[in-house]
Parts: structure tokens; C-alpha cells; sequence
């Protein structure tokens, strides 16, 4: 099978991004790459039937090319957009979209900027912690995770994000202490009982904190148990793996098992979530009609898949609002044209006042729709 191999190159926010897509022949699928300043951040992958022939292939490599192009150049419109806008909600929003699409620097330098508006913002210190964590910066992540618990201590998901600052940092006892905390918030919190396993199981292999060495492998198998009963995702082959690893006293191969574990299970969910994030690229008037019919379709099966799911229809309705706009903005710029082309068409004026006083009220019930939406 041959290969197929598409490159494109994007300077903007002054960063260089390439994207290349080609074609796997052993994984029977299109993969696309982004790397920003030559560090790989974003890959897609988009599987297609065996029995696809090289023609058939080569129109796949060609349209997922130009699709992640354009994704990424309205990603970008919307960066520009948003950090011009001074608007907090609306830069906070787009750096949870970059967060999740991978594109860590550049939601980092988002979340800076809703800071730098509101220095107590602390769903951005949250989200700068975890970002810091994905790029390997501990120490920076531990300080951005401690302003987050500090001023939303009841957070179950801040110190959830704090233990892992601390694990991190090789803190193991106040890695457990807390992602106890975020259990006593939220009992049922599945990935919580895992990293607790975790921390107790790291804190053995390096046997620095002797006082959690106590009962540390019956804790650590009724934790991991826990976990599984309450998510299902962790019932499965490296689970049972693990818990025999234990039983045969080889912590270290049960660590590295439950860490993979933990890892998939934040893969799955950073999937599942960078789709419905990515609605904030979309959330503004900068956003242009490619990308706005984009996201309709792509909320078009949604909707079909969750029917009773309010939220889809309430941004489903706001997206067409907004490219509403597009249209009668378009409009009146052609009938602007008309009237410089021929001044005296008494029927084109008028027309043209009245769908300039509706396109006003059109544009605030969009201003109203964006804010109630948010």
C-alpha cells in the first residue's frame, strides 16, 4: 500500500504550526499530526475500511488534511479574537478548548490572561495546574493547584488535582491526605480511590513516607476495588492484572499497571470532552460560517444520539442565531452595492433601513444568547 503524505504550515500568535496527515497502512486509518514550534501537541486519527482502495485513500488523506487545517486556522481566529475582546468568561472558555485539544502552551496563555483580568479566578489557576502537570512543569503546577484549593477548598476536583501536583513532586503523604479530602466530598469518586492507590504504592516503591507503609497492600486492593465498582472502565484486564501483581508482592509492576490504567481512563475522557469544548471556539461573533455550519453538523448528531439533552438544542439555537447574522450582514453589504451603483432606488432604501434596525435587534438577542449560554 503506498503512502500518502500531506504537509501544511501556519504562522500565527507567533508560533509556528505544521500539520501532516498520511495514511497508516498497519492501523488502516488517516492520522493527522499538528506540531507546534516542532513539538508534536494534537494527533487525530480517522479509521477507514480495509478493503478502501488508493483512490479511496488518498480523497481520506486529502479531507482530513483540510479539515484539521481549517479546524486549527479557526482555533487560532478564535485565540486572536477573544484576547482582543479583554472578556474573561469568553478567553477562560477558549483555553478549556485548547486544554483539551492538547494545544497546552496555548490555553496556558489563556488562562494568564483571564488572571491578569481577574487575579481570584480560580477555575484558571485549576486549569493552569492541570496544564503545568501535562507539560511536566510539577513545581509550577503545585502552586497554581494550592491558589485553586485555597480559594475553593470544597472543590472535589481541585484537590483531586492537587494530589496529583503532590504525587508529582514525590509529597506522598499529602498526596494522600488530598485525595482523601476529594472523597469526603465526593464518595463516589472513582478516579480519586485509583490515585489514592496510587500514592500509596509510589510512596512504597521509594519507601519515603514510613508511616503510610501500614496495611498499604490490603488499602491499596480495597481502594482499586472501589474504583471499579463505582466506573466500570476500571473493571477490566489490567485491573486484574494489577490486583494479581499485588497479591504476588511485585509493587512496581501493579504501579506501572494502575498508572496505565489512570492514564487511559483521562485519554478517554479528554477525548469525550474536547468535542463538546470545543462549542467556545464557536461561542462568538468572531467565529465565520464554515466553522459555525461545522459545529451545526456536528451537533446535528448529537442531538439525534441525545435527544432529551436541553443543552444541545439551546447551542444549536445560538449557532444558527449567529450565522443568521452572517447572512443579513451579507445582505446588507449587497444592497449598500446596489445603491452605489444606482442612488435613487427609493425601494432599496427603505428596504435596507428596516433590515439594518432588525439586524440590531438581531444582534443584541445574539449578545443575550452568547452570555445566557456560557
Amino acid at each position: 500500500m503506498e503512502t500518502y503524505l500531506l504537509s501544511s504550515k501556519l504562522n500565527e500568535i507567533e508560533r509556528e504550526f505544521v500539520i501532516k496527515t498520511t495514511n497508516d497502512a498497519k492501523l488502516n486509518a488517516v492520522k493527522s499530526i499538528v506540531y507546534v514550534n516542532g513539538q508534536m501537541t494534537d494527533e487525530t486519527k480517522a479509521p477507514h475500511p480495509i478493503e478502501y482502495t488508493p483512490e479511496e485513500i488518498l480523497a481520506l488523506v486529502k479531507n482530513k488534511h483540510e479539515e484539521k487545517k481549517q479546524e486549527l486556522e479557526i482555533m487560532l481566529q478564535s485565540f486572536k479574537y477573544v484576547a482582543e475582546s479583554g472578556i474573561i468568561e469568553d478567553i477562560y472558555n477558549l483555553g478549556t478548548a485548547f486544554f483539551y485539544k492538547q494545544y497546552y502552551r496555548e490555553a496556558r496563555e489563556l488562562f494568564h490572561m483571564s488572571l491578569s483580568l481577574k487575579n481570584d479566578h480560580h477555575q484558571s489557576y485549576n486549569y493552569l495546574g492541570m496544564t503545568e502537570i501535562e507539560l511536566g512543569n510539577y513545581v509550577e503546577a503545585l502552586e497554581f493547584c494550592e491558589n485553586a484549593v485555597e480559594l475553593r477548598p470544597k472543590f472535589a476536583d481541585y484537590r483531586y488535582n492537587l494530589g496529583h501536583a503532590y504525587l508529582n513532586t514525590n509529597s506522598y503523604k499529602k498526596a494522600v491526605s488530598e485525595f482523601q479530602e476529594a472523597l469526603k466530598i465526593n464518595l463516589y469518586y472513582a478516579d480519586a480511590y485509583l490515585s489514592l492507590s496510587l500514592a500509596y504504592l509510589k510512596n512504597a516503591i521509594e519507601r519515603n513516607e514510613t508511616e503510610l507503609f501500614k496495611d498499604v497492600l490490603s488499602n491499596t486492593i480495597d481502594y482499586i476495588n472501589k474504583a471499579a465498582i463505582i466506573d466500570p472502565f476500571y473493571s477490566n484486564e489490567i485491573h486484574a492484572e494489577g490486583l494479581g501483581a499485588l497479591r504476588n508482592m511485585d509493587i512496581e509492576v501493579a504501579y506501572t499497571l494502575f498508572q496505565r490504567l489512570l492514564n487511559l481512563k483521562k485519554v478517554k475522557r479528554n477525548d469525550e470532552l474536547s468535542s463538546y469544548y470545543m462549542k467556545y471556539v464557536y461561542s462568538h461573533n468572531g467565529a465565520n460560517e464554515y466553522a459555525l455550519n461545522k459545529r451545526i453538523n456536528y451537533l446535528n448528531g448529537e442531538i439525534e444520539n441525545n435527544p432529551s439533552y436541553a443543552d444541545l438544542y439551546v447551542e444549536q439555537g445560538a449557532n444558527y442565531l449567529r450565522l443568521s447574522k452572517i447572512s443579513w450582514k451579507r445582505s446588507m453589504e449587497h444592497l449598500k452595492r446596489a445603491l452605489d451603483v444606482n442612488p435613487n432606488m427609493e425601494n432599496v432604501i427603505k428596504l435596507l433601513n428596516e433590515i439594518e434596525n432588525e439586524y440590531e435587534n438581531i444582534h443584541k438577542i445574539s449578545a443575550d444568547t452568547d452570555t445566557g449560554n456560557k
